[in-house]
């Protein structure tokens, strides 16, 4: 399925129709996030809760086990027959991206950048907006918990000085420090959320959603990089002294 001048004007519609294609775009978030935390074949068990029809045969699709060329294959001939337009044609491209996006394993953020691309860019800035304003109020909300942790990794973020912290979060990989932080404390949270820009905290915070528990081995491994991390920035400040 090719995206040239012809499908721009098939897929033609109100700024209203965009606008309630909004909650189409979350529910195919909201099955993003639990495909990363639940995997694709629970996916495809719960897909009868979908309400959107064509969304919820796309979802059971992915969890039939088909790879990514076959459900590609299966979507564009699904669409191709309905012959549709106008919104309807808008909101079956969306899912299909949307459901390939899934099995890519992208992650949410860009799952639904692909999926505002539809809807052109004044509706994508304000809702940008909305979700700017919502993570700020979720950082400031963390801001008043009580600064406690369990693990030594937490108890070190709510020690450590502000460019101590940036200097951590450029080194470290955030799918090793998600395994770290994903269940601690509001408090060392907004240590982190802190120290990064709004749109790195979302993306983050994001990430830190849809984390599971991760196998003892990946938890020790992740913490050996931490450790190293905290080494260097300890030899770095005894030198400057």
């Amino acid at each position: 399925m090719t995206y040239e001048y012809s499908f721009g004007n098939r897929i033609k519609c109100t700024d209203a129709e965009k606008k309630h294609s909004l909650k189409l775009i979350k529910e195919i978030l909201d099955q993003s996030k639990k495909a990363r935390s639940s995997g694709f074949i629970v996916l495809g068990q719960n897909a009868d809760s979908i309400s959107n029809s064509f969304l919820r045969d796309s979802i059971k699709l992915v969890g039939k086990g088909y790879d990514y060329s076959a459900v590609d294959r299966l979507l564009e001939i699904k669409i191709a027959v309905r012959n549709a337009d106008g919104i309807l044609l808008l909101e079956m491209s969306m899912i299909r991206e949307g459901v390939l996006s899934i099995l890519r394993g992208d992650p949410a953020g860009l799952t639904e950048e692909i999926l505002f691309s539809f809807l052109g860019s004044s509706i994508y800035e304000s809702h940008q907006k909305i979700q700017s304003i919502d993570h700020e109020r979720y950082v400031e909300q963390l801001s008043k918990a009580e600064k406690k942790s369990e693990t030594s990794p937490g108890s070190w973020f709510l020690g450590a000085r502000d460019n101590e912290i940036s200097f951590l979060l450029k080194a470290f990989d955030w799918e090793s420090l998600k395994v770290l932080v994903a269940n601690e404390t509001d408090g060392v949270k907004y240590r982190i959320y802190s120290n990064l820009s709004s749109e790195a905290g979302k993306l983050f915070r994001e990430r830190i959603q849809g984390c599971t528990e991760k196998e003892p081995k990946v938890k020790m491994k992740a913490e050996a990089r931490f450790n190293s991390i905290i080494e260097k920035i300890n030899s770095e400040n005894a030198v400057s002294r």
